[in-house]
């Protein structure tokens, strides 16, 4: 990713989609090839189902106000869960404000989990959009999606998958899934920063219009008639983090080469081992223990506080996270303000687990 992001700037730098000289045509060519790699890489039916924002976070509000606003009604209702990441929870919250819509929230078990009866319970006619994720950046939780998708298309509700965290853990098939609206950032798949992803179908992306306005989304206009451009075009006004997007393409080309199943059920092999270790020390409390989790492991001490955690760990050059994790409402279902998190990349191995498990050991021992 690196060595492309410096090949471009340095010698291949051009703007895209509007000139036809040399360089321009260049750019513009490996820009479209990384839409199709993208659509490739979660399978998409069309590569005009992707739409390049600057982040998940955008592409979330693209969805709320040039689909919800348009299409969502007073007195219709939108689902959402407690473990959503505040970016998938406030654009529906304003948008229902405004409308006059109602916010219906999924329940989460003890372990981390969705309640599917509560899911089904809330689900009805008044139901018009699904925004859920697929895996939750604090628990690791892995909904059904595919279930969660089904269940709201018999009620003629929209669904849109918030698949950040999943989508580094996970082989995701946006087909096989039959989401309506899927986001993700490049950054979360080891890509450049300011690169975000919109999945549509393209017959709704085409039914919307956009929420931003600019060079690069028109047709045609003069001052009485604006004709658009269809999607995903007419959703990317203005110019592009165009060297991210093409240094994207070659993480993607990266990806593909290595990912496999039993890359997969190795990341899982180690989520299980940091699990087990962990679970055997009396002090500390793993927060999300669902069946079907990636590999993230966010956990308290009865004594240290997260943050403490964390500075301690850096100390011995071991960076977790700490804080609510951009989940407020998830954090008060809990009842605690903040948490520690671990999170296994493709890259750690054992050597790595035990180091994290022979620092929180001495952490145990110094806070007891």
């Amino acid at each position: 990713m690196l060595d492309t992001l410096n090949e471009f700037y340095l010698s291949e730098y051009s703007n895209i989609h509007r000139g036809i000289y040399k360089l321009s045509s260049l750019a513009t060519k490996r820009f479209e090839e990384t839409r199709e790699k993208v659509a490739k890489f979660i399978n998409a039916f069309s590569k005009n189902e992707i739409v390049f924002t600057k982040g998940a976070t955008e592409s979330i509000n693209l969805v709320a106000h040039s689909y919800g606003y348009a299409f969502i009604s007073s007195g219709e209702e939108i689902i959402i869960s407690e473990m959503e990441h505040n970016s998938n929870i406030m654009p529906w919250k304003f948008l229902c404000d405004k409308l006059g819509a109602k916010l219906q929230v999924i329940q989460v078990d003890e372990n981390g989990e969705l309640s599917l009866d509560h899911y089904k319970s809330l689900l009805s006619e008044k139901t018009s959009l699904v925004a859920i994720t697929y895996a939750s950046n604090v628990l690791g939780t892995i909904n059904p999606i595919k279930e969660i998708t089904k269940l709201a298309h018999q009620v003629g509700a929209k669904v849109l998958v918030d698949a950040c965290q999943a989508i580094v853990h996970l082989k995701i098939d946006v087909q096989d899934l039959d989401c309506d609206f899927l986001v993700f950032s490049a950054h979360k798949l080891y890509g450049p920063n300011g690169v975000g992803i919109l999945y549509g179908k393209e017959n709704i992306l085409n039914s919307m219009q956009p929420y931003q306005l600019g060079g690069g989304v028109v047709d045609d206009m003069t001052f009485e008639n604006i004709s658009l451009r269809e999607a995903p075009f007419k959703f990317e006004a203005g110019t592009h983090c165009i060297a991210e997007v093409i240094s994207f393409g070659s993480t993607i080309d990266y990806l593909i080469k290595i990912r496999s199943t039993d890359a997969i059920l190795y990341e899982n092999s180690l989520l299980l081992y940091i699990t087990e270790e962990m679970q055997k020390m009396q002090n500390f409390r793993i927060w999300g223990t669902a069946q079907n989790k990636i590999g993230i492991v966010s956990f308290t001490h009865s004594s240290a506080h997260p943050a403490d955690i964390s500075y301690i760990l850096d100390q011995q050059n071991i960076a977790i996270r700490s804080g609510h994790h951009c989940a407020h409402v998830l954090m008060k279902r809990f009842g605690v303000n903040s948490m520690a998190r671990a999170s296994i990349g493709l890259y750690n191995d054992f050597s790595d687990i035990d180091k994290f498990l022979n620092a929180i050991h001495k952490l145990d021992k110094f806070f007891s």
